[in-house]
């Protein structure tokens, strides 16, 4: 019985510590946050590459703010929902914080307009 009680503290400590940290209960970190640049060239590509690798090697889901994205492309686009999938696959997400009026008209010329709103519900999740 002691032991059983033993446990249990130990577990209502990690659950009530999580809770007030601000950390879900499941999640290994807490959640990165990256700027989007204001335009999706080869070079910013790299870095934003670079950026969701390092997090979702780290284990840690991410909140993009695309508030200053001005010109998006297909390839920013291909690169956020990629990186979707492979969070989603380690059970992290991938969010959209502000997208920008210009981000938001890309996913509807091609057709994702889905995949953004599943993007930024994802920040508003608790």
């Amino acid at each position: 019985m002691a032991t059983v009680l033993t446990e249990f503290g130990i577990l209502w400590g990690i659950l009530t510590r999580r809770v007030l940290l601000g950390v879900r209960v499941g999640d290994p970190t807490p959640i990165g946050r990256f700027e989007l640049p204001s335009t999706a060239d080869l070079a910013t590509m790299r870095d934003i590459k670079a950026a969701l690798a390092e997090r979702l090697e780290a284990g840690q889901s991410i909140h993009l703010d695309a508030s200053q994205v001005e010109e998006p492309s297909t390839a920013l686009i291909q690169l956020i929902e990629s990186a979707a999938i492979s969070y989603g696959a380690r059970d992290l997400q991938v969010g959209l914080v502000s997208p920008s009026d210009a981000l938001c008209q890309a996913y509807e010329d091609l057709g994702l307009f889905g995949a953004l709103m599943t993007r930024t519900a994802a920040v508003a999740e608790p």
